[in-house]
């Protein structure tokens, strides 16, 4: 009698598009409002500031956007880094800690 050893069936695992389609799904929301942002501001902008301070927004918001592609991608994971409330970027490595000597 030969043993059988029944396996869970595990759904397989998502396609490359499958995967991509997920995130750009979950940021669409994100993305329209700020494409809308940025071109309400074009708009609105006056010829004479049309280069200057209009391109570190779109720079900002660029770079915003990628940020929360990065963070779709990790599904959430923060990991061990932090981010500046301000700039939005991964704060700065300052110092190791050095062990107390309790810890020996």
């Amino acid at each position: 009698m030969s043993a059988t050893n029944p396996k869970k069936s595990s759904a397989p695992e998502p396609s490359r598009e499958e995967r991509i389609e997920a995130v750009v799904e979950q940021l669409r929301p994100q993305i329209e409002q700020v494409v809308r942002q940025m071109v309400e501001r074009a708009v609105d902008v006056p010829e004479a500031e049309e280069f200057g301070a209009i391109d570190t927004e779109f720079r900002d918001a660029g770079q915003n956007l990628v940020t929360d592609v990065r963070q779709a991608r990790k599904k959430g994971y923060v990991g061990c880094s932090v981010t500046c409330p301000d700039c939005q970027y991964a704060a700065k490595f300052h110092f190791y800690h050095t062990k107390s000597s309790s810890f020996k």
